[in-house]
């Protein structure tokens, strides 16, 4: 769903605006707009999310919305006779669109094979999984670098082609233009660095440390056609990114990106320098010992950073937004409150759009549906009575329709 299907929305949009419609300037600024709020609160509750398939929705919501802005840039360029900036906005947003369906159902798939592995969808119950699925650990985190936009992948390719033509808004000649296109790229141009952060998070939390839970520990690596699927759309994450100048050349496309090609062989060449320097200056002895825990015996789970600890700084910074309450207890030893015994914390955020717009929808619906289902009670007669007042009411609506058409058209029959 998040990798195909929510693309038939945008592909429908775009041939409909495209083909159908000679789309207008505040055609352009709606979508420009509605893609850059959809980007920057899509990840920023991504940033929050600790179920490992509802954190990668919330990237499918940022990702849409960085597709919508290319495609709004597209209209408001056209509309202003820029066909170079409009070709390089559209060729981006359909080049996110291909991107964001390879990598998002390859994450998608590797966070199930973790999900089978573990029993749970919930990342601070995993862990130290890269000894023990290294492999789905290495596809995640193709798919991790690449949709965070890191060179030279993919997601790079088309983050950065939409990059460039906000960036020269300045060939606009509506000064209003160009205060809103920048201030939409500043609005956007975070929420690439949010989505590294949000993965950062997801990859250290669900394979680095040691398990938080018994199934983590016992976890085992995926079968050979849970590990084939992935591979091939990892493939095309680095074959799309690495290749890309020359497919766009191919295609007859002059676009303003760098060779990722050169790009990918340097980034290779430059780690296989640092590693030599570091095998080759690092002494080979070793020495075992007990890592030193504050006076603690041994190190343990609960002393690493968590999911919750890594997104604090940004839910604290965002509280505005996700109406963050911080929930503070202490039990002391004594009555006068001077010797501490335990303590308790907790950070609750109000998810806005499940309880405001999702829920009340859902609870009406599901009134609706329940007082449909009492009115079925197995009478004919009472169903033949249904019929007969629908009737009436349809009659009664297209008489009405007539009217309001004979009156607006100014000619009665």
């Amino acid at each position: 769903m998040s990798g195909v299907m929510i693309k038939v929305a945008i592909y429908g949009l775009i041939r409909f605006v495209i083909f159908v419609l000679d789309p207008s300037l505040w055609w352009g600024i709606l979508i420009l707009i509605a893609g850059t709020v959809s980007a920057i609160l899509g990840v920023m509750y991504a940033m929050k999310e600790h179920d490992i398939k509802k954190l990668l929705a919330f990237c499918s919501i940022e990702n849409i919305g960085v597709i919508l802005i290319g495609f709004g840039s597209y209209i408001i360029f056209s509309s202003n006779n820029l066909p170079v900036l409009a070709e390089i906005s559209l060729l981006g947003a359909l080049f996110h669109t291909l991107n964001h369906a390879i990598f998002k159902s390859l994450l998608f798939l590797t966070a199930g094979s973790v999900v089978n592995a573990v029993g749970t969808k919930n990342i601070e119950m995993m862990g130290g999984l890269i000894h023990r699925m290294p492999k789905t650990t290495m596809l995640f985190f193709i798919g991790a670098a690449s949709i965070s936009a890191l060179p030279p992948l993919n997601g790079f390719v088309s983050e950065l082609l939409i990059f460039q033509s906000l960036i020269q808004a300045y060939s606009l000649t509506s000064p209003i233009l160009k205060i809103l296109m920048i201030i939409c790229l500043v609005v956007f141009a975070p929420t690439s660095a949010l989505a590294a952060a949000c993965f950062v998070k997801a990859f250290g939390t669900i394979f680095f440390a040691v398990p938080r839970s018994q199934k983590a520990m016992r976890a085992h690596e995926a079968g050979f056609p849970m590990i084939l699927g992935p591979g091939i759309l990892a493939a095309s994450c680095i074959l799309l990114g690495v290749f890309s100048y020359t497919f766009f050349s191919l295609a007859g496309y002059s676009v303003p990106v760098p060779d990722m090609s050169v790009i990918g062989i340097i980034i290779l060449f430059t780690a296989a320098v640092i590693f030599a320097a570091v095998k080759i200056t690092s002494s080979n002895k070793t020495r075992i010992s007990e890592t030193w825990g504050c006076g603690i015996i041994s190190q343990n789970n609960r002393m690493e950073y968590t999911a919750s600890g890594f997104s604090e700084p940004v839910e604290i910074f965002f509280k505005s937004i996700y109406h963050t309450q911080e929930t503070n207890k202490r039990v002391f030893f004594d009555n006068e409150n001077s010797t501490f015994k335990e303590g308790y914390a907790e950070i609750t955020l109000l998810n806005f759009f499940e309880k405001h717009v999702y829920l009340p929808v859902a609870r009406f619906v599901g009134g609706v549906s329940m007082f449909m289902y009492r009115l079925q009670n197995g009478n004919l007669n009472t169903y033949l009575f249904y019929a007969f007042i629908a009737i009436i009411v349809l009659m009664a609506a297209v008489g009405v329709f007539i009217i309001l058409i004979q009156l607006f058209s100014g000619k009665f029959y």
